[in-house]
């Protein structure tokens, strides 16, 4: 064959095969998205719903779109179609939520696909102050909203005045107090618990029933610790120097007796505070003299 028509069939064939490949149709999604209604749920069992965003590219010829969807936590947890339905998520935690789109030919082959993500976070906060207290007076109690939150506020219920916004807040007249309390994500917990003052007529209030005894004062190697409860009960016995530093401790939970001794001999001979608590509540406060 004459090279140059050799050279001629050689351009035509590769002319046609180039112009039969532009005009074949390729799949393409320029990226898949979505938008959950909310990626904070305060409670659980509540819904999220999604708003599928994706920028799709129009799949000429036979080509088709499809989309699965992946739901960690959710019922239901998957989905196969554009838009899911409301899901709801009834237990706590981080959890993923995940698109992938496909581009599929006649045959069902997949051609091409993108995928985006989503966190969602499910938290239900509590708070729990316990039971209403009675206090004996001149004495105070400590009251705990619990770890696991940012920020806390202490007011006077139905009332803006803000008393604390620690953990933890002491408290020595009667009232009703309420904390407010906000985790990372903005979900909010609160509580309220009335305390009362009295004039106890024992060591502690009636409402405790307790016999409690500490001794020898003063004492030089341990201190003995005796207590009977009517019923199941906590006690604390904290030490505390001069300064108000703590420097001992013993907790004793659902009880009814405490027979027991706390060893001092390490400490530096001087006067301390021993603060005994019962269910949380400061039921006696002496001087104890360690030789």
């Amino acid at each position: 064959m004459n090279p140059n028509y050799k050279n001629l069939f050689l351009l035509v064939f590769l002319f046609s095969f180039s112009q039969l490949y532009a005009s074949t149709p390729k799949p393409s999604f320029k990226g898949v998205e979505f938008k959950p209604s909310t990626n904070v749920l305060c409670t659980t069992g509540q819904f999220v719903t999604y708003k599928n965003q994706t920028d799709e590219k129009k799949l000429e010829g036979e080509f088709k779109s499809s989309y699965l969807w992946t739901f960690e936590g959710g019922v239901p947890n998957t989905y196969l179609g554009e838009t899911p339905p409301a899901i709801k998520y009834n237990i706590i935690g981080v959890f993923k939520t995940t698109l992938v789109g496909s581009a599929l030919n006649s045959e069902g082959k997949v051609l091409g696909k993108r995928e985006y993500t989503e966190m969602i976070y499910v938290e239900n906060p509590k708070i729990n102050l316990g039971m209403d207290k009675s206090i004996c007076a001149n004495s105070a109690v400590m009251l705990d909203a619990g770890a696991g939150f940012e920020k806390y506020r202490w007011t006077p219920e139905n009332n803006n005045g803000k008393l604390g916004d620690e953990q933890q807040l002491t408290v020595n007249k009667s009232g009703v107090y309420k904390i407010t309390a906000s985790t990372k994500n903005d979900c909010e917990a609160s509580d309220i618990i009335k305390i009362n003052t009295e004039v106890c007529t024992g060591i502690v209030s009636n409402e405790m029933n307790a016999n409690l005894k500490v001794y020898p004062n003063p004492a030089k190697d341990a201190i003995n610790i005796e207590a009977t409860f009517s019923i199941a009960s906590e006690l604390r016995v904290v030490l505390t120097n001069s300064t108000g530093q703590e420097v001992s401790r013993l907790n004793y939970n659902n009880i009814t007796n405490v027979s027991d001794r706390m060893d001092i001999s390490a400490m530096i001979p001087g006067i301390y505070r021993a603060n005994y608590y019962v269910n949380g509540v400061l039921a006696k406060s002496t001087n104890l003299i360690i030789q």
